[in-house]
């Protein structure tokens, strides 16, 4: 890098309060300086003449010229490298007149300060790149943001000028804080008087497009090709078909303060801001979540993507319900969709089928191929350690690899995924797709270590101390099956539900013979009782302590279990596992009724006295819960 300098007089501007030649011996010791140069006038043509000879017998590929104000003469000088075939964007300028000799009155500081200006010039320089112009056409339409008074002349102005105007305004209506006066000072004028004929102009001229409820979120771009995001607010009105009759605002029971009138008076939530108000529609101001996304436990705004599908903007919905919750193929299959049990569509008819609605989507999605990588933040140095890799530990995953995270997931089995990936049957959640979404965060940047069990809290202490990580996320999930405490539960032939699901799906359990008795009434019970059936029991019977209608399970599950022949017994308990030889043999249960509420909210079963029965099996399945396995955390036992 061969770096020239140029410093000026300045006539006496400078040269009055600066030695200029203690500075200029000054700068042949900063890094790249090869050549330096004083002048009485730089911007002269003759000291204009000397920088360009200078570049062409030096081979300088770097200009400093310290001088006045590049306010005044930046362009003259810039345009005097380029006229020798260097780029202009290789030149910089340093200020040592207005930034120092014209403020200070100090010979030896100002000199000092002089060569300090020149030396971070110095150090600016060597970093800058060749630039070039591009040329494209600009697009002449306006924003203007803020409809009160301002911003309305200044729509109308340009507007009537021939400009295409979008005139964007967070509340209800256009008239800003003019709109909430009686009178406009000094005058003392009526403000609607002024203002009203200026909003109906806004609203009648053509070229003016008036976007209310809508706030600027992002702009891009530059002078003449901005590109600006705009959050638009639904109004829950349709414009079009609002003729302000005020008929839907008398019936309305519901209100509340009104800002228009500074909090004096209340307004219905069904309202006009004004009664001049542009546009001259009525609005609903819908407070809180939709009954859909409130009872979601991811908090999925699904009112928001069904509209975006509703459009046909399938991806635009995919990535909103990313924001929340980066598994939609997942869910559109194996959710139980609750948002559906409190949608209020139902009122009217059915709810709308928000589970298929999901996969719909996203099945879209994959038929295009490979899914997209969502947008990502700029990478940190920090790293996390998450353990475990079912949905909670991918979902981390997933987040804090777009947040710029470095992450990696230790996963104790075989296999990604968890409890989706061992939990869930094939036929219910296809391995393909479950490994495409978990493909999509290996993507994104994060590491999944299988057969890596972190298994003692102090295996976890070396994560953060010893091994660099700056967080570790516990996502251990409850995969440790829920005893029932009784009699025979160790016998050859008793299982756990969960632990058959994963023999299942890990192919250590390939089939299974004979009648199967499955404990449990949960959608764990339903797949226990489904996946047997699949791979070889003769008959298989659910035992369930109370009724159909106390049963967690899904109901399209419970019907899709019932036709493919599997038994139900309904009101039945187990009292003993019964075995012979150590092999289990049969199960003793006795009869229910269903007695007061207990603390979920369902009846609580009460044994029948004296109506215990036995039933024949070769294999009992116990899937009456999980809960999460923390032994490994020897709470209470580290130092």
């Amino acid at each position: 890098m061969r770096i020239g300098v140029f410093i000026c007089y300045c006539g006496s501007n400078i040269g009055a309060t600066v030695d200029v030649e203690r500075v200029a011996k000054e700068v042949l010791k900063f890094p790249g300086v090869v050549f330096k140069q004083t002048n009485l006038y730089t911007c002269s043509e003759p000291g204009q003449e000397q920088i360009k000879k200078a570049i062409e017998e030096h081979n300088l590929n770097r200009v400093i010229v310290a001088s006045c104000s590049p306010r005044v003469h930046g362009n003259t000088f810039m345009r005097t490298v380029e006229s020798v075939n260097l780029n202009p964007y290789l030149f910089e300028m340093a200020n040592i007149r207005e930034h120092d000799s014209w403020i200070h009155d100090d010979r030896e500081k100002a000199t000092q300060k002089a060569i300090e200006l020149i030396r971070m010039a110095v150090y600016k320089v060597r970093r800058h790149i060749e630039l070039y112009p591009k040329y494209f056409e600009l697009n002449k339409n306006v924003l203007v943001i803020g409809g009160g008074i301002a911003g309305i002349q200044a729509s109308l102005d340009m507007a009537d000028g021939g400009l295409k105007v979008t005139l964007v305004e967070r509340e209800a209506s256009i008239g800003g804080r003019m709109a909430q006066l009686d009178k406009t000072f000094p005058t003392i004028d009526c403000s609607a008087c002024i203002l009203s004929p200026k909003m109906v102009d806004v609203g009648m001229q053509e070229n003016i497009e008036l976007l209310s409820l809508s706030e600027v979120i992002k702009v891009e771009g530059s002078i003449g090709n901005f590109k600006v995001t705009i959050r638009k607010t639904p109004r829950y009105i349709n414009i079009k078909n609002c003729t302000s009759c005020g008929d839907c605002e008398k019936v309305c029971p519901v209100s509340y303060t009104n800002d228009f009138e500074a909090g004096l008076s209340l307004r219905k939530s069904i309202s006009k801001m004004f009664v001049q108000a542009v546009p001259s529609a009525y609005f609903i101001n819908k407070r809180g979540k939709a009954p859909c996304r409130s009872s979601c436990p991811a908090d999925v705004p699904a009112q928001g993507y069904i509209a975006l599908i509703r459009e046909k903007k399938y991806l635009e919905a995919l990535k909103l319900h990313r924001t929340e919750n980066p598994f939609p193929s997942i869910c559109g299959r194996v959710c139980t969709h609750p948002c559906e049990k409190n949608c209020t569509r139902s009122l009217v008819d059915d709810p709308i089928s928000i589970m298929d609605l999901k996969r719909f989507m996203a099945d879209y999605e994959l038929s295009l191929g490979e899914i997209p990588l969502p947008d990502m933040e700029e990478s940190k140095s920090a790293k996390v350690a998450i353990i475990g890799s079912g949905p909670a530990g991918l979902t981390a995953a997933y987040y804090l690899s777009q947040k710029g995270f470095g992450v990696k997931v230790f996963e104790s089995m075989p296999v990604a995924g968890g409890m989706l990936k061992l939990g869930i049957p094939e036929y219910r959640l296809p391995s393909k797709i479950l490994d495409l979404e978990i493909d999509l965060i290996k993507r994104m940047g994060v590491e999944i270590i299988t057969n890596s069990k972190i298994a003692s809290s102090d295996a976890i202490w070396r994560l953060k101390h010893t091994d660099g990580f700056d967080a570790v996320f516990l996502a251990t999930g409850a995969d440790k099956n829920t005893s029932i405490g009784v009699k025979g539960e160790n016998l050859d032939g008793v299982v756990s539900g969960v632990g058959f699901l994963k023999d299942v799906k890990l192919e250590k359990m390939k089939n299974i013979k004979g009648r199967v008795a499955v404990i449990g009434g949960g959608n764990a019970a339903i797949d226990s009782a489904r996946t047997a059936l699949r791979i070889g029991a003769s008959i298989v019977e659910i035992f369930y302590r109370r009724s159909r209608e106390e049963m967690p399970a899904l109901d399209d599950e419970i019907e899709d279990a019932m036709e493919e022949g599997i038994v139900f017994n309904y009101l039945v308990s187990p009292l003993e596992i019964e075995g012979k030889d150590g092999k289990v043999e049969k199960i003793v249960l006795i009869k229910n009724i269903l007695g007061a509420p207990d603390s979920s909210g369902r009846r609580r079963p009460v044994p029948v006295e004296g109506s215990e029965f036995s039933s024949q099996v070769d294999t009992v399945i116990l899937a009456v819960g999980q809960e999460p396995d923390v032994d490994y955390l020897n709470i209470g036992k580290r130092n």
